[in-house]
C-alpha cells in the first residue's frame, strides 16, 4: 500500500486586478475596487484538485465594493452560486478538491 502525493502544476504570480479578470490556477489576486466600481473575477474553467487561489484586499475597499467570483462550471463551498468577496481587509484562499465539491473555501 503506497501513496502518492503529486505537486500542483501551478505557478504562484501575483496579479494586481482592478477590473474583470480570468484567473488562472496559482495566482495570488490583490483585488482593488478603489476605482468605486464592481467586478467579476472568473475561475479557471478546467481546474485540477490541488490548484488554487488567493485573494487579498490590497486596497482594503471591499467592505463597500464587492468583488464577485464566478465559479465558471464549478461549486464553491459545495454550491453553485457565484460568491461575493465583501469584507473589508479580507483574505481567502479557494482550494480545488475536485469535481464532487468543488473549490473549497480556506481563510488566511
Amino acid at each position: 500500500m503506497g501513496r502518492s502525493i503529486s505537486s500542483p502544476t501551478e505557478s504562484r504570480a501575483t496579479v494586481a486586478v482592478s477590473s474583470a479578470h480570468q484567473a488562472s490556477s496559482g495566482e495570488i489576486l490583490l483585488l482593488d475596487t478603489s476605482g468605486g466600481s464592481t467586478f467579476s473575477v472568473t475561475l479557471p474553467a478546467n481546474p485540477r484538485p490541488g490548484d488554487r487561489l488567493n485573494f487579498i484586499d490590497a486596497a482594503g475597499n471591499l467592505g463597500s465594493t464587492k468583488v464577485t467570483v464566478a465559479r465558471n462550471g464549478h461549486k464553491i463551498a459545495n454550491i453553485e452560486d457565484d460568491l461575493d468577496i465583501d469584507i473589508k481587509n479580507t483574505s481567502l484562499e479557494l482550494y480545488y478538491t475536485g469535481s464532487s465539491y468543488g473549490w473549497s473555501i480556506l481563510s488566511n
